[in-house]
């Protein structure tokens, strides 16, 4: 099949986006309802959803900087802090945005699926991961799991699109979003750096052009990483690498 033709989308694809999207959100909403009932909605004392909440406020209130080294990952309160600033600190906004983020995530598993595969395989894909209760639950938290999945599932898609152009500039690219995502949750630097490793190997780049692209993708995950790591030193005088 022509590969302009193998990743064209249709009448039938928009379909299957709209019945993810709004499955997924119909699901959230429902959890919501009775979520918000419960006697320690909107969070949890002591947990990480108040720790992040805290952390929000004091950002928010002019200590962008911070006095320690990040103890969680840091760009999930930064991200708290900008809806804050926008929203005014209501956490209902917070989760509404969550569920909508959260349903877009079950629609980039839908075009994972249809792209690695076919439209039946990522349909499946995409409502088992609307029906799935932990992605639900999370959703309705405080947390750095839905933006992380969002952007991590991003991530798949920029590799699975430049699978077949190792271009040392796309790899910094790629490098740079990778340390975006490692900010979110750091387990991610085991998955990015063993993409972009092996997507060089199966393309049989020349050593140079391997070197190269490789090489380009660390400079783009160091300029994140380093930033991070030297921010930590600078306030506590310790080697912290991420969090």
């Amino acid at each position: 099949m022509p590969e302009s033709k193998k990743y064209h989308f249709n009448k039938k694809d928009i379909f299957s986006v709209g019945l993810v999207f709004l499955a997924a959100l119909i699901l959230r909403l429902i959890y919501f309802a009775q979520y918000s009932s419960v006697s320690f909605f909107p969070f949890l004392s002591y947990s990480d959803s108040e720790a992040y909440y805290s952390w929000a406020r004091d950002i928010l209130s002019g200590d962008v900087i911070g006095k320690a080294a990040f103890m969680k990952w840091p760009l999930y309160a930064y991200f708290l802090a900008g809806l804050f600033f926008i929203f005014g600190i209501n956490a209902l906004a917070v989760f509404s945005l969550q569920f909508v983020l959260g349903s877009i995530n079950c629609v980039l598993v839908y075009l994972i699926g249809r792209l690695m595969f076919n439209r039946a395989v990522g349909l499946i894909a995409g409502l088992l991961c609307a029906f799935y209760g932990l992605f639900i639950f999370y959703d309705a938290l405080l947390t750095y799991t839905t933006l992380s999945i969002f952007l991590n599932l991003i991530l798949f898609l920029l590799f699975f699109l430049v699978r077949g152009r190792p271009a040392k500039g796309n790899f910094f690219w790629l490098g740079l979003y990778s340390g975006i995502c490692a900010i979110t949750q750091g387990s991610v630097l085991i998955f990015s750096i063993a993409a972009a490793f092996l997507i060089l190997v199966f393309n049989k780049t020349g050593l140079k052009k391997f070197c190269l692209s490789f090489g380009f993708f660390i400079i783009g995950l160091g300029i994140i990483i380093g930033g991070v790591t030297l921010r930590n030193y600078f306030v506590e005088k310790d080697f912290v690498l991420l969090a």
